[in-house]
């Protein structure tokens, strides 16, 4: 159990240490519109989320979705730490074909209607945003192309993040069971961790309101 519990926080670990080279270079593209415009970073943000929902259920077989499956045996997440960086945190892995035909209903009908919801709200965030970037703010066209250059980036880690996130979870409580929420629930209560700081610029911003 503790092997398995140490994997983790080597998961945890690279999830980091990527997300944090994204901030930076986030920042050196973008720095005002995603330090000091909330609503810009936050799109963005949801439009990752989104994007890794519609990954997980295009990616993760249904079973294996399940609760009822989580603990068996035969779980698809019964692997090694290296099987599971390789399968579920290489984007060269994840269906993304799959992603479109779920949306263009080659699904079943009882699953399409939330599915058409979460791709009409990644849709919409993602209007925005290049509508915010083209139009909203008074920047050269150069700096227009940085600054979408810098949503891109953070939209596609917020969606591996996620998505990664997420898998780690059933890995995590298929291996240690529930004492992996009790992880979570310590790692979340550390003193100088904040969700807030996930935002890029967070935490050289820790006293401005979000």
């Amino acid at each position: 159990m503790w092997q398995a519990a140490l994997n983790a926080v080597v998961v945890i670990g690279l999830l980091a240490l990527v997300t944090t080279l994204s901030r930076v270079i986030v920042l050196r593209l973008a720095l005002t519109e995603f330090d000091q415009i909330p609503i810009f970073w936050r799109l963005n943000s949801i439009a990752g989320i989104l994007l890794a929902i519609l990954l997980f259920i295009a990616t993760i077989d249904v079973k294996d979705r399940s609760l009822s499956t989580l603990f068996l045996a035969d779980s698809g997440w019964n692997t090694s730490l290296s099987d599971f960086i390789a399968l579920y945190m290489n984007p060269w892995m994840y269906d993304c074909v799959k992603v479109i035909n779920i949306t263009v209903m080659q699904i079943p009908h009882a699953e399409h209607i939330p599915i058409t919801i979460i791709g009409a709200g990644f849709g919409l965030c993602l209007l925005v945003v290049g509508y915010m970037t083209c139009f909203g703010f008074n920047l050269a066209t150069r700096r227009k192309v940085r600054v979408l250059g810098a949503s891109l980036i953070w939209i596609l880690t917020m969606s591996w993040l996620a998505f990664s996130t997420a898998s780690l979870t059933f890995w995590a409580v298929h291996k240690v069971n529930f004492w992996f929420i009790f992880l979570v629930i310590l790692f979340l209560r550390w003193p100088f961790l904040s969700i807030r700081s996930l935002r890029p610029g967070g935490s050289r911003t820790s006293g401005r309101a979000p």
